[in-house]
């Protein structure tokens, strides 16, 4: 799937409207999140330095990774994330196209830390370009990050289609079969990703004190360790995590809250539950596994995204890269 290049069958009288004007205001769309991805990428980097040089334990290792050679390629590093942020011939003509147009994105707003930058430079393309979107949140982190950067806030009620909605994943295999609730807003963001025309997964793939940690894996369960995330009715968890452990295995845990007494809440005053999958479980279809799941009385909703996300960007602090993933057709 080539993301800036459109097939032959996609011109011509095919084309409907609506995907005349997606596919006009791609562009800009994927600039934004490209930028995002990379500027937070850019800060893992400037991170990871002064924790190395604020800490004894890690001088060794600060003095080697802070060799001219490594300067250099930082100041590099630097150069490459300032490239996207100046506006090209393309991207004038991109712009100008879209602004008229712009009345019609609506856009869905998820979690997360990489989403964070997203909105960052959203609002910034809102105010240099005088760009108009709606922004509808799939929880009140998102709801409150829309609000602090003065982003025109709507809801399902009165947009019950999107256009595209930007989201963060615990972890995401080569399929873009996604394990998202790790913050508890799965059946909020479930519904927001299935009303969308478009849904792309921002993350991070970092290395820190020589440790590997990557949001992208291979398969689940590689690199998030948290399970995934099954929200239910809160008389039922007792029945569904014995019925979930007597037909997959593995280990099924309520979810406690940490600053309260008694077990999370979800907005939708449900409990939380973590299954902790068995590695074998790769094995079958995880669409297979998410339908079981939730023909068991009692479940709202799972963690488990199957066939909804059609682009992934995920940032590499080691490399200064932001490497893109497509779902396969």
């Amino acid at each position: 799937m080539v993301l800036d290049s459109d097939s032959p069958s996609d011109r011509g009288s095919q084309c409907t409207d609506d995907r005349k004007l997606r596919r006009i205001r791609d562009p800009l769309v994927q600039a934004v999140i490209v930028e995002s991805v990379a500027k937070k990428t850019e800060t893992h980097v400037k991170e990871i330095k002064r924790k190395m040089l604020s800490k004894a334990e890690f001088a060794l290792s600060a003095a080697v990774l802070l060799k001219g050679h490594e300067m250099q390629r930082l100041a590099q590093l630097r150069k490459q994330f300032e490239i996207p942020y100046q506006v090209g011939k393309e991207q004038e003509q991109t712009i100008n196209v879209v602004t008229p147009f712009q009345k019609s994105l609506l856009l869905g707003i998820g979690s997360g830390t990489t989403v964070i930058y997203v909105v960052d430079h959203l609002a910034k393309k809102v105010r240099e370009h005088g760009l108009s979107v709606k922004c509808i949140p799939t929880s009140h982190q998102s709801q409150q990050l829309i609000l602090q950067h003065d982003l025109p806030l709507s809801t399902l009620d009165q947009y019950p289609q999107l256009d595209l909605l930007i989201d963060g994943a615990d972890e995401c295999n080569e399929d873009l079969t996604c394990i998202k609730g790790g913050g508890g807003c799965l059946t909020q963001e479930k519904i927001v990703a299935y009303n969308s025309d478009t849904f792309v997964i921002v993350a991070d793939q970092r290395q820190r004190a020589f440790i590997a940690c990557s949001k992208q894996s291979q398969y689940l369960g590689q690199q998030w360790k948290g399970g995934i995330p099954i929200e239910v009715i809160p008389m039922a968890h007792v029945p569904i995590a014995r019925r979930v452990e007597e037909t997959f295995g593995g280990k099924v845990e309520l979810r406690m809250a940490v600053k309260k007494m008694g077990p999370i809440l979800t907005d939708n005053g449900n409990f939380i539950l973590d299954w902790h999958f068995p590695e074998n479980t790769n094995t079958k279809k995880w669409e297979d596994v998410n339908t079981f799941l939730k023909m068991i009385p009692g479940v709202v909703e799972t963690g488990l995204f199957v066939g909804l996300a059609k682009r992934a960007y995920f940032g590499d602090s080691e490399f200064g890269e932001v490497k893109q993933l497509h779902a396969k057709k």
